[in-house]
Parts: structure tokens; C-alpha cells; sequence
């Protein structure tokens, strides 16, 4: 109806590399669970795959520890970034009246 081409039958296909990559995933999201970040980074051979408690989509920018590991891997993507501070995460429920 509106004229598009149709996608590719590659675009489905897994992408190889062996360009660095660091992938967070979150146990909380619905939208993108770990389990896909797990099939991504079995074809790219120098990833950096963390799962993170607590947060649901974007931990990037919810919260120091994730932002901290993603600036070390942005100043050295050679290198895995520290992740001790994950082990210090947990996750928090507010309940408000």
C-alpha cells in the first residue's frame, strides 16, 4: 500500500564481529530481556556481556555503575570494563501511600 520494498531476508541474519561491544543487559526488562543480549554476543567474538539487577530498560542511564562501566569502556574498549560495583546493586521497592 505505501509502496515500500521488502526487508532483506539478511537483516535477519546474526551479525559477526569481532569489534568491541559492551552489552548490559537488564533482568528486568521486558522489552530486550538478557537472553537476547546472550544470543547477540555469541557471534561478536570481543563483547563484554553483564547482566544488571535492578533495572529495567536503559541501565546506562539509571544509575553510577552502569554509566562508570559504560565511560571505561568508552575510554578503553580493548578491556573489559570493572564490574565489582554490580555485585553491590539490588533492587528497591517504594511503596507510597
Amino acid at each position: 500500500m505505501w509502496g515500500l520494498d521488502k526487508i532483506d531476508p539478511k537483516f535477519k541474519v546474526p551479525v559477526h564481529s569481532d569489534v568491541p561491544v559492551l552489552l548490559m543487559a537488564r533482568r528486568l526488562d521486558s522489552l530486550t530481556p538478557p537472553r537476547w543480549a546472550q544470543e547477540v554476543a555469541a557471534t561478536l567474538t570481543n563483547s563484554y556481556l553483564f547482566e544488571i539487577e535492578g533495572y529495567a530498560h536503559s541501565p546506562t542511564f539509571g544509575g553510577q555503575c552502569p554509566a562508570s562501566m559504560a565511560l571505561q569502556f568508552l575510554d578503553d574498549p580493548s578491556h573489559a570494563p570493572d564490574a565489582a560495583c554490580l555485585e553491590n546493586l539490588k533492587i528497591e521497592f517504594v511503596i507510597r501511600d
